[in-house]
C-alpha cells in the first residue's frame, strides 16, 4: 500500500483551498437581489430512486485518464453545504451547530461550524444565502450550498486551474436512509458528474460510514453502489476512477 501511493497525493478535505476569510474578519460583500436557488424534495424512496439515471451525453466532453492514482493530486469533496433556503430541509449543514432548547442548527455569531469563512468569489447571485453575519461595511455576508450546481462547477474549474487531477466525492451512509437526504447526496453526486466532465477531472466515490449501525452497509451502502452503477451508470463514465481497470470505491 504504501509503494502504491507514494507519488500521489490524496488530499483529505478541499476546504483549505476553498476558504478565505475568516469568520470573524470580514472585509466587503454585495448585497444579493436575486432568489437564491432552490431544489424541490420529493417524498418517498420510489420517487427518489425514479429519479436515478445516467447522465445525458456530451461530446464535448474533455478526455481524462481516469486510471489509477500515481503522480496525480485529488481532493476530498464532501459536498455538505447546507444553507438554509436551498430547499435541502437541513438548515445550515455544517454551517451552524445545535444549541440545548431549540431545533436544528443555529448560524449566528457564537454558533458557527465553520473555522474559515466558504470562499463566495465569482459566485452569481443566485448562489448567494443570506446569514446574520456582517461584513466590516454593515452589508450581509452570504454562503453558498453544495445543492447549486453553479457552485460545484466553479470548484471544479479551480481544480483544473490548480492542477488537481480530480476529487473523491464524499457519500455518506446515514444520509441514505431518509428519502429527503437521500435525493440531495444524488444532487450533489449529479452536480460532480457534470463538473468533473466538463473540466475534465476524474472522481470516484467515497463513502463515509461514521454513525451506520450493524446491517447497514449490505442494507444500505451495498445497494446503493448497485443503484449508481446500474441506475445511474457512473462504472460507464470515461472520467470515474479506476484502478486496475475495475472501478474505485473508498471507504471512509
Amino acid at each position: 500500500m504504501e509503494s502504491r501511493f507514494r507519488n500521489s497525493l490524496v488530499l483529505g478535505s478541499l476546504s483549505a483551498a476553498l476558504l478565505s476569510l475568516s469568520c470573524t474578519t470580514f472585509d466587503n460583500g454585495s448585497q444579493r437581489t436575486a432568489t437564491p436557488y432552490s431544489i424541490e424534495i420529493l417524498g418517498t424512496f420510489e420517487e427518489v430512486y425514479a429519479k436515478m439515471g445516467p447522465l445525458e451525453a456530451d461530446p464535448a466532453a474533455m478526455a481524462v485518464d481516469a486510471e489509477g492514482l500515481r503522480n496525480k493530486i485529488f481532493t476530498g469533496y464532501q459536498g455538505w453545504f447546507g444553507p438554509k433556503g436551498d430547499g435541502g430541509g437541513a438548515d445550515w449543514m455544517h454551517y451552524g451547530l445545535p444549541q440545548k432548547g431549540q431545533k436544528g442548527r443555529i448560524f449566528e455569531p457564537g454558533s458557527s461550524a465553520v473555522e474559515f469563512w466558504p470562499s463566495t468569489k465569482g459566485a452569481g447571485e443566485t448562489e448567494l444565502y443570506p446569514t446574520v453575519f456582517r461584513h466590516r461595511d454593515g452589508s450581509v455576508a452570504h454562503v453558498v450550498s453544495s445543492l447549486h450546481p453553479d457552485t460545484v462547477d466553479r470548484h471544479f474549474r479551480w481544480m483544473k486551474e490548480y492542477n488537481f487531477d480530480g476529487a473523491f466525492l464524499q457519500r455518506f451512509g446515514v444520509a441514505l436512509k431518509k428519502p429527503h437526504r437521500y435525493q440531495t447526496r444524488n444532487h450533489v453526486l449529479d452536480n460532480v458528474r457534470r463538473a468533473a466532465r466538463k473540466y475534465g477531472r476524474a472522481y470516484a466515490v467515497m463513502y463515509d460510514l461514521s454513525g451506520l449501525q450493524e446491517g447497514d452497509i449490505k442494507r444500505v451502502v451495498m445497494e446503493d453502489w448497485k443503484r449508481l452503477s446500474r441506475d445511474m451508470k457512473v462504472t460507464e463514465e470515461k472520467n470515474y476512477l479506476t484502478l486496475g481497470g475495475k472501478p474505485l470505491v473508498s471507504i471512509w
